[in-house]
């Protein structure tokens, strides 16, 4: 596929996956901010403003300029309303040999 779409929304039983969007910046904010002791095993130290609405809304929207040309796709679990788990397709290679970088974090709870 060139260039990229949205990849859509996937429900199960409780939860729902979703695309990632700037209107969810202060869920993901949130859930950073309840997750932070938790994923500091596996995290790289970051700075306060990471931790913010406004950081992640940037953030999202520069992921989502890379899911415009088919290069990442940022990907959010739901469980109800709360942001329960991050999913990041990135460095998308298309070609005879296909391949992507997952990263992904689930909420400590």
């Amino acid at each position: 596929m060139e260039g990229g779409k949205p990849i859509g929304r996937f429900f199960g039983a409780s939860s729902c996956w979703n695309n990632l969007l700037p209107s969810d910046a202060a869920a993901l904010a949130a859930a950073y901010t309840r997750n932070r002791e938790y994923l500091s095993c596996w995290e790289p130290v970051r700075p306060e403003e990471y931790y913010t609405e406004a950081w992640q809304a940037a953030d999202i929207v520069r992921r989502l300029v890379e899911t415009e040309v088919g290069g990442g796709y940022p990907l959010a679990l739901f469980a109800g309303h709360t942001l329960v788990g991050r999913f990041n397709l990135a460095a998308i290679v298309r070609g005879p040999f296909q391949s992507a970088g997952l990263g992904y974090w689930m909420d400590s709870n």
